[in-house]
């Protein structure tokens, strides 16, 4: 039972550090588009889904270790999607 629960907690802590990366990588995708300054990092990110369980920010839904939707800026998710997907 022990060893399920240490994978389980790595699992959990893996899937918030990529959500957290890719919410900052279109977070500051998206700051550059609105024009605004941008000063997160993805730690900000990490800690907060992990410490605090949100999955939300700024609009942004976030569901294990992906990106769902953004709920503000619909458009421009895509459009970082589409961008990301091609590279």
């Amino acid at each position: 039972m022990k060893a399920k629960w240490k994978a389980r907690k790595t699992e959990i802590i893996e899937e918030a550090r990529e959500a957290a990366n890719l919410l900052d990588g279109y977070m500051r995708f998206r700051a550059e588009k609105e024009g605004l300054r941008y000063e997160l990092t993805p730690e900000f990110y990490e800690e907060a889904i992990l410490l605090l369980g949100i999955r939300s920010f700024f609009g942004v839904v976030v569901s294990g270790s992906k990106l769902v939707h953004d709920e503000q800026q619909p458009n421009m998710f895509e459009q970082w999607k589409s961008e990301r997907e091609r590279r």
